[in-house]
């Protein structure tokens, strides 16, 4: 449990690193005048990723698979 804790407590610490390290890239690459557009394009791109990725994990859990591993789908047929 010790080792699970500490695995999230680390990849916690790099995701933020990572997010502070990518934004500090992005200010000093970026000229000023299209700073806001970059910014916003790369929210866009994060952030609309999550929407398809959740129809994308949902189509997982049911079908053929769902009797082979014991997951059954959330609706009825």
């Amino acid at each position: 449990m010790a080792l699970l804790l500490g695995g999230g407590v680390l990849v916690s610490l790099g995701v933020a690193v990572g997010t502070v390290r990518n934004g500090g890239f992005r200010q000093t690459c970026t000229p000023h005048p299209l700073l806001g557009r970059v910014t916003a394009t790369v929210r866009l791109l994060d952030y609309g990723i999550i929407p398809l990725a959740a129809l994308l994990a949902g189509k997982g859990g049911g079908g053929r698979r769902a009797g082979r591993s014991g997951r059954r789908p959330a609706r009825g047929p």
